[in-house]
């Protein structure tokens, strides 16, 4: 939601948010959801779909320390990790709740050039395919060119991969239109590699 308002800002044009992320820190956070109206959900990673009545955006809930490279590398759950550990640069920003503070690393350059990064500082190998489908998806819904690196990745993606990549975006709820035009851009991209 933050880099959606961020484009909305910088570029002048409605874009409508998708869902928003939030991530917390309590041990009760099951618990404390149960107690909302709406309804509730489990998104792919485990965290919590929460989807308040009336709202039209759905609202993703986590602990910071289930933030999957936070507990599978055994980091110490902090902003500063769970940004070093956001895929896209164009996502790498967070707003402290607790603090008001705007952490930026690299949203806001991404936004104003128009160019989708796969750079995460701390990237799990387990996360390769989805974090390319994200990649891939992010470029088409927002019109920004994929870095050179990502092009490379796509390239040297196995079949099973770009299916794994879009079986991650229909288990986040992508319409199977938007699924089909991720899988288009793969395909035209490794055709276009393959030309050169």
């Amino acid at each position: 939601m933050v880099r959606d308002s961020l484009r909305s800002i910088i570029e002048g044009v409605a874009v409508e948010a998708k869902d928003a992320d939030i991530v917390v820190a309590t041990a009760e956070l099951e618990e404390s959801l149960m107690k909302l109206g709406g309804s509730l959900s489990r998104t792919p990673l485990g965290g919590f779909r929460w989807m308040p009545e009336g709202a039209r955006v759905p609202v993703d809930i986590w602990q910071l320390a289930d933030t999957v490279w936070i507990r599978d590398l055994g980091l110490t759950p902090s902003i500063a990790n769970f940004l070093a550990g956001v895929d896209l640069n164009i996502d790498r920003i967070a707003v402290g709740l607790h603090d008001h503070a705007i952490h930026d690393q690299g949203a806001l350059a991404g936004i104003q050039t128009r160019l989708i990064k796969l750079d995460a500082e701390i990237r799990l190998d387990t996360l390769r395919y989805d974090e390319l489908a994200r990649a891939i998806l992010a470029s088409c819904q927002t019109g920004y060119a994929p870095a050179p690196e990502i092009i490379r990745l796509i390239e040297g993606a196995t079949p099973a991969g770009i299916a794994r990549g879009a079986t991650r975006l229909r288990a986040e709820g992508c319409p199977e239109p938007t699924v089909a035009a991720v899988l288009s851009f793969a395909a035209k991209a490794r055709s276009i590699v393959a030309a050169a």
